[in-house]
């Protein structure tokens, strides 16, 4: 069985992630290892792990092909961090580096990287280019609209709910040499209805061939 990912918790253990699962080896007496299996914290998820890494508060973060697995400090699998229910790029999580003294998890994925602010629980790309406005969005009327822009020409602008549901696509048009793509958005879902209030996630492509997350707020008059 190949070892993929390995990783030493406050308690002295080691954290064995396989192409099968996750093992966990502790030191007996003299130098007898016990290695127990503990896929059985798993459950249904994917159980092919990529990487682990440990944080501060104790929570194991698991990387696997079908998501970012968090398992709390009693090893009990808390969270399955998809990308439908989260910031992620990409389900396929390559690596993980946690950051102990501002509590971000780096998560290497196979589109993209992103981070995860532990304490906030919230998923953000890295990005530079891409800007929204206005933001907030104040949706008053038939002539509103929020503009995206320094997007890659031709990409698809993704608009989510903050629980992942998609709401709407938008393509960047093609542009000539010197001006900048963008695309509008008038607020309204795929059934040309305008949208509610609150949080939004949007998803796409910026002028450097990357992809990046960011948050919109919608306000309703």
């Amino acid at each position: 069985m190949r070892i993929t990912a390995l990783a030493y918790d406050h308690d002295g253990a080691i954290w064995v992630g396989t192409e099968a699962g996750l093992n966990r080896i502790t030191k007996r007496s003299g130098h007898t290892l016990d290695v127990e299996d503990k896929n059985e914290i798993l459950q249904d998820a994917d159980r092919d792990i990529k990487a682990i890494e440990i944080d501060r508060l104790k929570n194991k973060w698991i990387g696997t092909s079908g998501g970012l697995l968090k398992i709390n400090d009693q090893n009990k699998l808390e969270e399955i961090y998809t990308k439908n229910n989260s910031g992620l790029f990409s389900d396929i999580i390559l690596s993980l580096k946690y950051d102990n003294e501002s509590d971000i998890l780096w998560i290497g994925t196979g589109s993209g990287l992103n981070k995860f602010d532990v304490y906030s629980r919230e998923i953000t790309g890295e990005y530079k280019d891409v800007h929204v406005y206005p933001n907030p969005f104040e949706i008053w009327g038939n002539d509103t609209s929020v503009i995206f822009t320094n997007l890659k020409a031709g990409s698809t602008v993704r608009i989510y709910t903050f629980t992942g549901v998609l709401v709407n696509e938008l393509t960047a048009g093609s542009v000539t040499q010197g001006e900048i793509s963008k695309v509008t958005w008038s607020g309204k879902n795929f059934r040309g209805t305008y949208v509610g209030a609150g949080v939004y996630i949007f998803t796409g492509v910026d002028l450097r061939g990357r992809k990046f997350i960011d948050k919109l707020a919608v306000i309703r008059r």
